[in-house]
C-alpha cells in the first residue's frame, strides 16, 4: 500500500469502529435528557475536559494526523506552533530532549501522570479557546468520545464522567470499551507509518515526533 494514502484509509476504518462510540453517547445523551429533564452539559461550545495533555493510541494520532493537513492553511499554522509550544513544554516537565522515547511505557506513568497534572490546565493543541470548539472535532481521539459518560469495562465502570455536571446517578453506557480496544488494536497492527510512536502518548508529543519526521 502507498504510505501516503495509508492513514487516511486506515482511518476510515478506525473512524467505523469509533461511530459505535458516538452512537452510544447520542443515546446516553437523551437518556439523560429524559431521566432528568434537563440537557446533557456536552454540547457544541464547552470545553470543559479539553484542557491538560492525556495518553490517546496510534490510531488516534493517525485521525489528527489527517485532521492537520485538512486545516485551511492559517489555521494549520496556528495549530502546529501550539502542537510545536505543547510538545516543548510536557519535555520540558519530563526532562527530554526531542530525540528521547515519547511513549508513555519509556516515561513510565508516575513521571507521566505529574507531567498531565503539572500542565491540567494547558488548552489541547485543537482547542480554539475563543469558540471553545474543537477544530478537529470529527477526528478528535477515543477519550474525547468517552468524555461525558461511564462506560462499560469487563464488568467493571470506566467513569470518564462529565468534570461539570454533578448530576448523580447517570446510566452506564453498555458499549464494553475493552472489546472496541481490542478491535482497534488489531487494526492498529496494520499502522505502519515512519515516526509514528510505538505506543500510547500525548497529542502533542506523538503529532510532534510525526512531523518532525516529516509525515505530515
Amino acid at each position: 500500500m502507498d504510505p501516503r494514502k495509508m492513514p487516511h484509509e486506515f482511518n476510515t476504518q478506525t473512524l467505523l469502529l469509533l461511530q459505535e462510540l458516538d452512537e452510544q453517547f447520542i443515546a446516553h445523551q437523551r437518556r439523560v435528557e429524559a431521566s432528568t429533564g434537563e440537557a446533557h452539559p456536552c454540547v457544541p461550545g464547552c470545553a470543559a475536559c479539553c484542557y491538560g495533555p492525556f495518553d490517546v493510541s496510534r490510531s488516534d494520532l493517525l485521525l489528527l494526523l489527517e485532521a492537520v493537513s485538512g486545516l485551511e492553511t492559517g489555521l494549520r499554522r496556528a495549530v502546529l506552533e501550539r502542537i510545536r509550544d505543547a510538545a516543548a513544554r510536557q519535555r520540558a516537565v519530563l526532562d527530554l530532549d526531542a530525540r528521547d522515547p515519547v511513549e508513555l511505557d519509556a516515561i513510565g506513568e508516575e513521571a507521566f501522570d505529574a507531567m498531565c497534572d503539572a500542565l491540567a490546565d494547558a488548552p489541547c493543541p485543537f482547542l480554539d479557546e475563543v469558540s471553545q470548539t474543537c477544530v478537529a472535532h470529527a477526528m478528535r481521539p477515543q477519550p474525547c468520545r468517552l468524555r461525558g459518560a461511564q462506560w462499560a469495562l469487563e464488568g467493571d465502570v470506566l467513569d470518564f464522567s462529565c468534570p461539570i455536571d454533578l448530576t448523580e446517578g447517570h446510566p452506564v453506557v453498555s458499549t464494553d470499551v475493552l472489546d472496541l480496544n481490542d478491535r482497534l488494536a488489531r487494526l492498529e497492527v496494520r499502522a505502519h507509518v515512519e515516526g509514528l510512536p510505538a505506543d500510547r502518548t500525548t497529542i502533542a508529543l506523538g503529532l510532534d515526533r510525526l512531523l518532525r519526521t516529516g509525515a505530515g
